[in-house]
Parts: structure tokens; C-alpha cells; sequence
């Protein structure tokens, strides 16, 4: 009676995995978006580069990229 019930325990779980590693493989991917829209590049001091489109903002703490005193 005990061999009985590891088996079906054993069943239940790998059609539980199953069940699982199915529901992830199919999830949905992320939907991507391109703006269509004129864009500028700019290049900063340090030889990065950033870029906007037209009707972007691009906010920046006032101490961004300072050094920390410890």
C-alpha cells in the first residue's frame, strides 16, 4: 500500500512540473516600442554618449557623480 501511494505521489509531481515548466515556457515575451520620433545624441565629457528624443527631459540630481565623503 505504501509503494502505491510514492508512486502516485511521484506521478502527481512530474505532472506538476510539467504543468509548471509549460506555464513558463509560454509566457507572453515584453512588448517593445520604437519611438518615431527625431531623436538627439549627445556626447558627454567623459566620452559617454546620451539620447533624447524631442520632447524628452532628463532630470539629474545636483550631487550626481560627486564624490562621497566617508
Amino acid at each position: 500500500m505504501s509503494s502505491n501511494r510514492w508512486k502516485l505521489s511521484a506521478i502527481a509531481a512530474s505532472i506538476a512540473a510539467i504543468i509548471v515548466l509549460f506555464v513558463f515556457i509560454n509566457q507572453p515575451k515584453p512588448t517593445q516600442f520604437t519611438a518615431q520620433v527625431k531623436h538627439e545624441s549627445f556626447e558627454l565629457p567623459d566620452n559617454s554618449h546620451i539620447t533624447l528624443f524631442s520632447n524628452a527631459e532628463l532630470l539629474v540630481a545636483a550631487d550626481f557623480n560627486k564624490e562621497k565623503e566617508q
